[in-house]
């Protein structure tokens, strides 16, 4: 299953470049384009503008979450695609986070730790729903983790009666 950002944790960009594109369009007929000021404040305006509302799309297409039976992949790039592989069964933690809005809106991130690295799935839309599955797929890694650790205490106990 593939998963991108979802557009509602970008409304921020979504918001503020249509409210700058509604700012300029009222203020149009106010610019005096044969002075370079104004001919120079209307264009970056406007590039400012479009790059707010441009800026989400172009993180969508940049990056996406794949996950299959074995892992989760996270593929970054447009025309050079670098990918990053966690398996299940070498996942540590798993967090949800939530702002005010991601809670109204139901998203977060999903923070995804191993021994290999992080990855951080941005943006996900009922992050709860995709943190369970993966809880549930790495379970079969986590136990594996704790009866390593169950085996270092039991040795380094060993180890400390040994001294006694």
């Amino acid at each position: 299953m593939e998963h991108n950002t979802s557009r509602r944790s970008l409304i921020f960009y979504y918001f503020f470049g249509s409210i700058s594109l509604i700012a300029i369009i009222l203020l149009f007929p106010n610019f005096d384009f044969k002075k370079t000021n104004d001919l120079i404040f209307f264009i970056t305006s406007l590039a400012f503008a479009f790059s707010l509302l441009l800026y989400p799309e172009i993180s969508r297409v940049y990056e996406k979450y794949e996950i299959d039976r074995n892992g989760i992949a996270i593929k970054r790039g447009i025309l050079r695609k670098k990918v990053k592989m966690l398996p299940f069964s070498q996942i540590n933690v798993v967090d949800v986070k939530k702002g005010i809005l991601g809670r109204l809106l139901n998203f977060g991130d999903l923070e995804i730790s191993s021994v290999k690295g992080k990855i951080i799935m941005k943006g996900i839309v009922d992050p709860k729903e995709l943190y369970d599955f993966i809880k549930h797929k790495a379970k079969g890694g986590l136990a594996e983790i704790k009866e390593k650790e169950e085996e270092r205490k039991e040795e380094s106990y060993a180890v400390f009666k040994m001294f006694e």
